[in-house]
């Protein structure tokens, strides 16, 4: 491997204090770690550095006491005296935490024996600060000495960030000097060459690879790089002695150093050849593949032919589909003219059924008839209304599937027309429950389609009088405002449980837990095409065993 020195990298003393003081509100304030065996002189040096802004973790007598302090404390620097009592002197401390905690260390001592300031060194300590010193040159050594080891430590992450990347890179690289001698080689140029020799340093770059022209050289120093800045060379025949055949891509570039004006040179390398080897193979396929032209124009105009004559196929299926749609469509019209006149041929029996029903109840009443006879005659004209009604709505279903419904509009006074409702149904369908109707003040007239609109609100209220228990109150409440109509219905029912609240406007559909109540399914069903045809939506809210709340919003 090879060491990267820190090139261009000038920071004088004033520049780092300046640095420092400028961003002394952003950074932490410098803990210390003082290690002294004279109690006053480090005591001095406490109150020293808390005046210059630092904070002193603790004092250390000795160098037990500083490795096990450091420890504890993990201070950014410590102040180390040389001539310390106990197992440890100074510089053996400074070792020791070096080694464990990595942490910088200036010397402090009066000690300037030539030995003991190489013994010092050996440690490399950030500063040797010689007693006595000023309180100046104190913050100066320690400011230097931080910002230099952060450098220090900034730069070997960087060497070893870059260790790792041409380490693993695919491609080989190497580093020369001006005279063509290598001074790193990376793994992948021994597994792509093929070199038994693991160590390339101190080689020719000349001998490893003599295709390099020599005219990319200055020959007035003998063989140097000239000073341009990037060299590539493609196609590269390469041979090793052992039999090897490679076809290499390989460019070289410049790096000129900042300190000393020398210049190094990169080269990096790939081996080609599969991709040569695959770019010729694909040339013989080429022209295997053009001597099949001929043949395979032939076999494409004979499947012309046969998808000319599946296309007539097609066009004849299509042709016999469209004619199917057409006749299932007259089947649907004939099913529906089917359910308009049986429907109008029963309007006619029931109607003189429910007229006899009345004569019969009406003769009774005046007589001393049996009152089964009332009972009997009732069933009758219940019965009839509830066909009745149930044509009404299937035929209105059928209207509504056949686009024949229209919406037309027309005035209404919205006070008169609810009102008349509420008062209906306290002595109709809901005079055994509790109406509780609410509404804001309403405009004297709207636009709107009156038959649609009381589908819309016969339905929402016959139902929760429907699924409701006798007693309870069902709440309708009618805001007009903003062009906008909206119709409130809450009742205290069964509820509808969350799984079914999709499929209650299917026509015919009824929630599983009202199978014993009478319905037919078709109320919503109606409900849900009147308000799409008057461009509204509707909103339920429900919840198994506590009722439901139909919200209806139509624009005016």
């Amino acid at each position: 491997m090879f060491n990267l020195k820190l090139a261009g990298v000038y920071l004088s003393m004033g520049t780092m204090l300046s640095l420092r003081t400028k961003n002394s509100k952003m950074e932490p304030r410098l803990r210390l770690l003082i290690i002294e065996d004279d109690p006053t002189s480090a005591k001095l040096m406490q109150i020293t550095l808390n005046r210059l802004g630092y904070e002193v973790v603790g004092i250390a007598p000795n160098g037990q006491a500083a490795i096990e302090l450091t420890k504890e404390t993990s201070p950014d620097l410590l102040l180390m005296d040389i001539n310390l009592p106990g197992q440890f002197d100074g510089i053996e401390t400074a070792r020791i935490i070096n080694q464990k905690y990595d942490i910088p260390v200036i010397y402090v001592t009066a000690n300037t024996e030539d030995e003991t300031i190489k013994l010092a060194i050996a440690t490399n300590p950030i500063g040797y600060l010689v007693k006595p010193y000023s309180r100046e040159h104190l913050k100066t050594m320690v400011e230097m000495g931080f910002y230099k080891h952060k450098l220090e430590n900034e730069l070997k992450k960087n060497q070893e960030m870059l260790s790792v990347t041409l380490e693993n890179i695919a491609d080989g690289v190497l580093m020369v000097q001006s005279n063509g001698n290598i001074l790193f080689h990376n793994d992948a140029t021994i597994k792509i060459l093929n070199l038994e020799e693991e160590n390339l340093s101190g080689t020719s770059i000349f001998s490893l690879f003599p295709n390099i022209s020599i005219d990319a050289f200055d020959n007035t120093k003998g063989k140097s790089f000239q000073s341009a800045g990037v060299i590539t060379y493609t196609d590269v025949q390469w041979s090793s002695d052992n039999g090897l055949s490679l076809i290499l891509e390989q460019q070289i570039t410049k790096i000129q150093n900042a300190i000393d004006d020398a210049s190094t040179y990169v080269i990096t390398f790939r081996d080609i050849t599969a991709r040569r080897m695959e770019s010729i193979r694909l040339v013989k396929i080429k022209e295997e593949l053009e001597e099949r032209v001929e043949v395979r124009t032939l076999e494409i105009r004979m499947k012309n032919l046969e998808l000319e004559r599946e296309n007539k196929i097609r066009v004849e299926a299509e042709k016999e589909l469209k004619e199917a749609l057409v006749k299932q469509k007259d089947l649907t019209n004939f099913q529906a003219n089917i359910v308009t006149t049986v429907s109008h041929e029963f309007r006619t029996p029931l109607t003189t059924i429910q007229s006899s029903a009345e004569l019969i109840e009406r003769n009774v009443n005046k007589g001393s008839e049996p009152d089964g006879i009332l009972k009997h005659v009732g069933q009758i004209r219940n019965s009839v209304t509830t066909l009745t009604a149930l044509l009404n709505d299937v035929l209105l279903v059928e209207k509504m599937n056949a686009s024949k419904l229209e919406v037309t509009l027309e005035s209404l006074s919205p006070e008169s027309f609810f009102q008349c409702l509420a008062d209906e149904y306290k002595i109709g369908t809901g005079r055994n429950h509790v109406l509780e109707y609410q509404h804001n003040v309403f405009p004297s007239e709207i636009n709107i389609d009156r038959k649609l609109l009381g589908h819309i609100v016969n339905n929402l209220m016959s139902n929760a009088f429907k699924y409701s228990p006798v007693g309870s109150t069902v709440m309708l409440v009618v805001f007009i405002g903003d062009n906008l109509l909206k119709i409130i219905v809450k009742d205290q029912g069964i509820g509808i449980s969350e799984s079914n609240v999709q499929y209650v406007f299917d026509t015919f559909y009824r929630e599983p837990s009202a199978v014993n109540i009478e319905g037919t399914g078709v109320g919503l069903a109606i409900l849900k095409e009147s308000v799409d045809l008057m461009g509204g939506t509707i909103q339920v809210d429900s919840k198994k065993g506590h009722g439901t709340t139909f919200t209806v919003s139509i624009p005016l």
